[in-house]
């Protein structure tokens, strides 16, 4: 469970105090009720029918990660980890210069004291390095070592989508040297998976018919991160979904790789060698007559 300091919680609220509406990414995160902040009051007697917003204080917003971090430890995780994966474009939002610095800073602040109680940030995700679960609860570190004790099938009931997000998103952090993945409905959320995918693989994307934006999703986000994405498109030779690390490990899901938990889905690792070489014989020629995304 994620359960910062003192410390630390007080290094998160004067960074998130530096940003305006702070209490709408706690909206947004299911940690405090749409409309609770900010609080309003009637201050003109000559006009005591309009309402004046009054913007939460520091003590205010304190108050509310205290309460976070006893109920909602999970929801805050995600929270803070989207913070610290955000902090540059968030610190645009930071009113003027002293602001901006106070948020920067802050939010390193509170990066150094989260990593000396156990919760590391990996540039994508605040691990809870104190957590001991076992496979069938989390098998996202299993996964991302490339423990033999992960099973080869994982279910993900309906609304599951932030699961499948995770395993997803290890699978890819797993990769050494290349990551391929084959989906005909590609859209721009493969793009927020591989950011957590290291930074030295090869990427292939294999694609049929993917979102109208996602070519220019695709171009800002090599600009950004400076990471190059081959990308090709098939002629619908292709129906399930499938993602390939370093040309060893197999996962074939049946459904588009975006919709993974929004409804019933099974996360398959191909395991028996003959269908192995057969998908891996069958990629490469497929791959090899694709053409590239234009």
């Amino acid at each position: 469970m994620f359960q910062p300091s003192e410390n630390a919680v007080r290094h998160l609220s004067n960074a998130l105090h530096a940003l305006p509406e702070w209490y709408k990414l706690f909206e947004a995160y299911g940690l405090i009720r749409p409309g609770e902040f900010p609080k309003h009051e009637y201050p003109y007697e000559e006009n005591p029918e309009v309402p004046y917003p009054v913007e939460p204080s520091w003590q205010e917003l304190k108050e509310v990660l205290d309460e976070c971090v006893k109920k909602n430890p999970e929801q805050l995780l995600t929270l803070c980890s989207a913070l610290l994966r955000g902090k540059l474009e968030l610190s645009d939002m930071a009113l003027g210069p002293l602001p901006k610095e106070q948020f920067i800073d802050s939010l390193a602040e509170f990066e150094v004291a989260l990593g000396k109680e156990g919760y590391p940030f990996d540039e994508y995700w605040i691990v809870d390095a104190k957590r001991t679960l076992s496979v069938a609860q989390m098998p996202d570190e299993a996964l991302s070592k490339q423990s033999t004790a992960l099973p080869n099938e994982i279910v993900f009931p309906k609304g599951t989508q932030y699961e499948g997000f995770k395993k997803v998103t290890a699978i890819l952090r797993s990769a050494k040297r290349e990551i391929l993945i084959v989906d005909s409905y590609l859209n721009n959320e493969v793009l927020d998976m591989l950011i957590a995918a290291p930074a030295q693989p090869n990427i292939k994307l294999l694609t049929f018919k993917p979102a109208p934006d996602f070519k220019a999703a695709l171009k800002r986000f090599q600009g950004q991160y400076q990471r190059a994405v081959e990308t090709k498109t098939h002629s619908a030779e292709i129906h399930d979904r499938v993602i390939v690390v370093d040309g060893t490990q197999f996962y074939a899901l049946g459904g588009s790789i975006k919709d993974i938990g929004a409804k019933l889905t099974f996360l398959n690792r191909v395991e028996d060698a003959i269908s192995i070489n057969t998908l891996r014989t069958e990629l490469d020629r497929i791959w090899a007559a694709a053409v590239p995304l234009s």
